[in-house]
């Protein structure tokens, strides 16, 4: 069981949004958990006791979970399906206490008489910005590897504004090449030097840069060769190794 995404501080509401009186950013947090094993979890014992609280036990509409199947806990579940109306509502478990810190704090989930995660998220100190505020969740990067939540490089902003609750925005090479009716990955048309599979990896036609730069190391700035390029987020199938 794994805490695939979380929208700690959504954008703030919209004009027909306050309309309705969800007029605070809290009323539209919400937490997605994704069941990674090949086995059926059954969420009885399972609560959130640090950040939010919510006893699945307890309050929950959903009792158990099959692998590969999501499920969100919302802050508000009438402001939650205004903002996501295509959302199927079955996938909601329930309204949770207190609310996510705007600046990080520490989120605990426990579960047959331990813990299942505890981490502490960010706005800083490395954490992706955009999802403080911007529009954009947190997105946990491939949950299934069991990546070590703490570490601000296993997380990403979504793709989309308002995240991605219920479903999965990553992509992959196969899909990628098929929607830009690209037929090898190898292949590079317009002969500028970076493949198909390039511009997938790079998210798009942004060649790595080489250049020599000023660095500080150890106190002592000096010339090093370096090397700079962008990487596609979503693009969790493939790494990158400098």
């Amino acid at each position: 069981l794994a805490i695939a995404e979380l929208h700690y501080r959504p954008a703030a509401p919209t004009e027909a949004e306050d309309a309705e009186d969800y007029d605070k950013r809290k009323d539209f947090e919400w937490v997605e958990m994704l069941n990674v094993g090949p086995r059926t979890v059954d969420l009885s014992e399972v609560s959130f006791t640090g950040g939010i609280r919510f006893e699945f036990g307890r309050r929950s509409s959903i009792g158990y979970l099959e692998p590969g199947e999501r499920l969100v806990v919302v802050k508000n579940r009438e402001a939650f399906l205004f903002r996501h109306p295509n959302i199927d509502p079955s996938i909601i478990a329930g309204e949770y206490g207190l609310r996510l810190s705007d600046d990080g704090e520490e989120v605990v989930l426990s579960g047959g008489g331990g813990e299942i995660a505890r981490f502490t998220y960010n706005d800083r100190g490395g954490w992706p910005e955009p999802a403080d505020g911007d529009g954009p969740s947190l997105v946990l990067r491939k949950p299934e590897s069991g990546p070590d939540l703490n570490d601000p490089v296993n997380w990403r902003p979504s793709i989309d504004a308002g995240g991605s609750p219920g479903s999965d925005d990553r992509t992959n090479l196969a899909e990628w090449l098929s929607l830009n009716e690209f037929a090898d990955p190898h292949g590079d048309p317009d002969g500028n030097g970076l493949t198909h599979f390039m511009n997938y990896a790079y998210g798009g036609e942004f060649a790595p840069l080489i250049e020599v730069r000023a660095l500080e190391v150890d106190g002592l700035v000096e010339d090093y060769l370096t090397i700079s390029y962008r990487e596609n987020g979503v693009a969790e199938d493939i790494e990158i190794l400098a």
